[in-house]
């Protein structure tokens, strides 16, 4: 039986991570919820905080 793509590909990123000594894990998490609106809420107190920086600087 053939592998899949998927398959080949996993293999070859085991043996480079083997040839480095690193652990292969393959990690299968879903954020939740709370996670999204984290990140969200993040980004854009980030990108209000960039944006009234530069007018700051622009009003000087």
């Amino acid at each position: 039986m053939a592998k899949s793509i998927e398959e080949k590909i996993e293999d070859i990123a085991k043996k480079q991570l083997d040839k480095f000594g690193v652990e292969y894990r393959k990690i299968d998490t879903m954020p939740t919820e709370a996670d999204f609106r984290k990140t969200v809420s993040d980004y854009l107190s980030w990108k209000l905080s960039t944006i009234i920086k530069e007018d700051a600087a622009n009003f000087q």
